[in-house]
């Protein structure tokens, strides 16, 4: 009894969000909301979204906070997409340097913070402006676009970014509940010095945990250059794109003590999902990062009342 009421728990969230969008979109008179095309564009979209939310979720529960992801993503797809055009390599081509050029950045990103001991915010900055930096060199600033491309797009649709989004759900299961590396990260962000001084070797921790989020990271780089009209950037532009990517992780960490965070995350980034589909569907696209701004907002105030009111009946 107590699962099905935890599973309730899990999946209550996205189902509120569905509900809130059906009854707006039918006052505003769009009837089309909650039909076999809303559920395939919203998972597509979540494939994207819970892809990211697990390379930032690896880093969090370490205890830190990668804010170069994005820029690593942009930069590996812009490169991505220009080699595999370049020499005519199909799509699992560009999902094999999509991987591949995000490890080999994350893991630039690991050895620049463990070798200069900078704080994390510092270097993954600092890195963010180096990436923003290279998108604008490659394809000469053009940008790029395969998103009419059969050859390429296909990793955008149903059902390649369904499995895509089901290895990234497996990996990020696997290595944060079976492996040595995640139980070491969990023991590393609850204290630090202790674990430490009981044997972890935080730089190893650091390596493997960069190079695990930049596999997942080159999967959702895949989606995104197959989804997404790509252009160079700068001003710290992609770090946006990380803190869209940023609520359904919160969410996840929450809802784990339901279940696990693995299914936590995909069921914020199933809400995240819903909402984008439906601002967008009712002409309030452009609204987005302000509700999900209040949203996030409003959640961490619950998340919040709901601990302190559980630490009373306690």
């Amino acid at each position: 009894m107590r699962r099905i009421l935890n599973a309730g728990k899990m999946v209550f969230l996205p189902v509120m969000t569905f509900l809130v969008f059906f009854i707006i979109t039918r006052i505003t008179g769009n009837k089309t909301f909650g039909d076999f095309y809303t559920w395939k564009m919203i998972f597509i979209n979540t494939a994207t979204t819970v892809s990211m939310g697990y390379v930032l979720a690896l880093n969090l529960k370490s205890g830190r906070m990668d804010l170069s992801c994005g820029a690593n993503m942009i930069a590996s797809s812009l490169l991505s997409v220009y080699i595999a055009t370049s020499y005519g390599l199909n799509g699992w081509g560009l999902l094999a340097l999509c991987i591949l050029f995000c490890v080999v950045f994350s893991l630039i990103t690991a050895f620049v913070y463990v070798t200069t001991k900078m704080p994390i915010i510092v270097t993954t900055v600092g890195m963010a402006l180096v990436y923003e930096s290279a998108t604008r060199l490659i394809n000469s600033g053009n940008g790029g676009n395969v998103i009419s491309t059969g050859t390429y797009n296909f990793w955008g649709m149903a059902p390649w970014a369904y499995i895509l989004m089901g290895i990234c759900v497996l990996a990020y299961h696997i290595v944060t509940q079976y492996t040595i590396i995640g139980h070491e990260s969990e023991a590393l962000v609850h204290n630090q010095r202790l674990g430490v001084s009981l044997g972890i070797n935080e730089k190893r921790n650091v390596i493997y945990i960069f190079l695990f989020s930049g596999f997942l990271l080159g999967i959702c780089s895949a989606m995104y250059a197959a989804t997404t009209v790509m252009a160079p950037q700068s001003n710290f532009a992609s770090v946006g794109t990380v803190f869209q990517n940023l609520l359904p992780v919160i969410m996840g960490l929450y809802l784990a003590k339901y279940g696990n965070d693995s299914v936590g995350i995909l069921m914020g980034a199933l809400s995240v999902g819903i909402i984008k589909y439906g601002l967008n569907l009712i002409g309030w696209g452009s609204a987005l990062n302000i509700v999900i701004g209040l949203f996030m907002i409003g959640f961490s105030i619950y998340t919040r009342l709901d601990e302190q009111s559980q630490k009373k009946a306690d």
